[in-house]
């Protein structure tokens, strides 16, 4: 086996520079564009018509995000975000137009800014899995009042 092509969101139109939990997640592919969740990073969308230079031709980074899981489900995407709940999701014009040009795509518009603006919902705690630690973070107990103490997580005490 050998690598065809290699993408990270590093250097890419939408990452968060700094120490964010970014990590490759689950992926699902449709129509040559690959829906790939980074944690923190949000939801990226990738064209791998040519897999030894695949591109950016969409992401999803709303603030306070912790996305891991994206379905694609007839053309929609159904994202499982561990702060923000299940994000359903829809490529505009200007993605399919950066897949049909072949370039990353940017962010130009006032309007693209504004839908990624910051988030007014407090972003849901997170504790370190007792297994796993935060490879596989699990959501922390609001309140310390729980048999396990502060940041229960669920796991047995």
């Amino acid at each position: 086996m050998k690598t065809v092509g290699i993408w990270s969101p590093d250097d890419q139109e939408g990452t968060i520079p700094g120490n964010v939990t970014c990590s490759a997640h689950y992926f699902d592919v449709q129509n040559r564009i690959v829906a790939y969740s980074w944690y923190n990073q949000g939801t990226r969308f990738l064209d791998v018509s040519d897999p030894a230079r695949p591109i950016q031709i969409g992401y999803w980074r709303p603030d306070a995000a912790t996305s891991w899981a994206p379905y694609w489900h007839r053309g929609t995407v159904f994202v499982a975000d561990i702060s923000r709940g299940v994000e359903i999701l829809e490529l505009e014009q200007g993605a399919y137009d950066a897949q049909a040009s072949g370039t990353n795509v940017t962010l130009t518009t006032q309007y693209a800014r504004e839908q990624a603006r910051e988030s007014d919902r407090e972003p849901v705690p997170l504790a370190p899995n007792p297994f796993y630690g935060w490879a596989c973070p699990m959501v922390a107990s609001r309140d310390d009042s729980g048999d396990c103490g502060a940041g229960a997580c669920g796991a047995p005490c």
